[in-house]
């Protein structure tokens, strides 16, 4: 395994001297981000590493850009998203490897909140190989005309951890978004080779953001189906911001997760607030409790992250 992963780790070295060489020599922007997350809670001693995260993104000029990222979570290391992308007036094009956008996948969903956790339904198994978490490696087109916005794309749904193309396109994805003034749903459908019934492991799912001064409430409601097991899950995230304290965020999530074999039934609360300290770190303090399986355990009790971030742009 090594031996396959050097050749790749050196094709990303080579992409990023070509792209910083494309950038200067045609004044473009260049972005480069680093951020490292620090945790204490049930079961550890102290703050512990728990993620860094790299990210390299590239105007090449006025249509194209890319991006290359890395991700480390504890021991494990992994390509995050790596891909091209093509921006046109009312549609995009991506290729490569992404995170899943089904639903709230995107980085900032995921780690810019007051709620430290992953929500259970986003990492846990839907049916079979389908765990929103993962990451796709494929093509993925986007549309939109005035409030509304359809997505699609063929997947490889779980690549390696160093993998960019798709080894085989088995998956489809949709999604179809609407937004009317302070709401946005989004509908979402993972189907593996188009077959919407039967035995083939398929995914639906809801989601719902809607935004008021100062407080932000989103969240999805999503279910699995076919032969190798389903699942169903759902959270909803409150965020608020009180007046004149602009670096303070308040939050709270409910969620539940149940499965056909009840192997991870689950139904927990959290209570969050998170204070940008200085532009480059941010402390996140929670409490969680309810009913979790006992693998789960470690998510119920207090937990204190600090994020410390560095940017060259």
């Amino acid at each position: 395994m090594q031996g396959a992963v050097t050749p790749l780790r050196g094709l990303v070295a080579a992409s990023l001297v070509t792209i910083s060489a494309l950038c200067a020599a045609q004044d473009h922007a260049l972005r480069l981000i680093q951020e490292s997350y620090l945790e204490s809670g049930l079961g550890m001693h102290g703050f512990q590493q728990q993620a860094t995260w790299t990210e390299l993104h590239a105007a090449l000029n006025d249509n194209y850009s890319a991006v290359l990222s890395n991700f480390r979570y504890g021991n494990d290391s992994s390509l995050d998203e790596d891909y091209l992308q093509y921006d046109g007036k009312s549609y995009a094009l991506r290729a490569g490897r992404m995170r899943s956008a089904f639903g709230f996948g995107t980085w900032s969903d995921t780690w810019y909140n007051p709620v430290i956790s992953l929500p259970i339904a986003r990492f846990m198994p839907l049916s079979g190989s389908i765990n929103l978490s993962n990451f796709n490696s494929g093509v993925e087109a986007r549309l939109w005309n005035g409030p509304v916005q359809a997505e699609v794309a063929v997947l490889n749904q779980n690549p390696s951890d160093e993998q960019i193309l798709p080894g085989r396109m088995d998956f489809d994805r949709a999604r179809l978004q609407v937004n009317k003034g302070s709401l946005i749903v989004g509908f979402n459908a993972l189907v593996q080779n188009g077959q919407f019934s039967g035995s083939a492991p398929r995914a639906l799912g809801l989601d719902y953001r809607w935004t008021a001064p100062r407080l932000v409430v989103r969240g999805e409601a999503m279910q699995g189906f076919g032969r190798a097991g389903s699942a169903k899950g759902f959270y909803t995230d409150a965020t608020y911001r009180p007046p004149r304290f602009f670096r303070t965020q308040f939050g709270a999530r409910i969620e539940g997760f149940r499965d056909d074999a009840d192997f991870a039934a689950s139904t927990l609360y959290t209570l969050g607030a998170r204070q940008i300290v200085t532009p480059n770190l941010a402390l996140t303090l929670n409490y969680s409790w309810g009913n979790v399986p006992n693998f789960l355990y470690s998510m119920r009790g207090w937990h204190l992250q600090a994020a410390l971030a560095v940017r060259f742009e």
